[in-house]
């Protein structure tokens, strides 16, 4: 016979925790970072566009109501000169 078979020592957590610790997390946390950092610049830039198309149209109800209120300075004047 070569030799009695060693006793393996018993897995433990240990171990796996210290190579994840020291090896896996750093680098996932770095390649977490980089994507958050990406979603967020594209989630501010669709909400710099959301807030330029809200202006937009900030200003052209603006314009709008004073368009329609002129409208209405018309009508009552037509109305005025009917009713004469």
């Amino acid at each position: 016979m070569k030799g009695s078979p060693q006793k393996e020592a018993p897995l433990t957590l240990a171990p796996f925790m210290e190579f994840y610790e020291k090896t896996i997390e750093p680098r996932l946390s770095h390649l977490m970072d980089d994507r958050i950092s990406v979603l967020e610049n594209k989630m501010n830039g669709h909400f710099d566009d959301l807030y330029k198309t809200f202006e937009t149209l900030e200003q052209e109800y603006v314009v709008i109501k004073g368009q329609l209120k002129r409208i209405d300075q018309r009508l009552d004047k037509i109305d005025l000169q009917i009713s004469y």
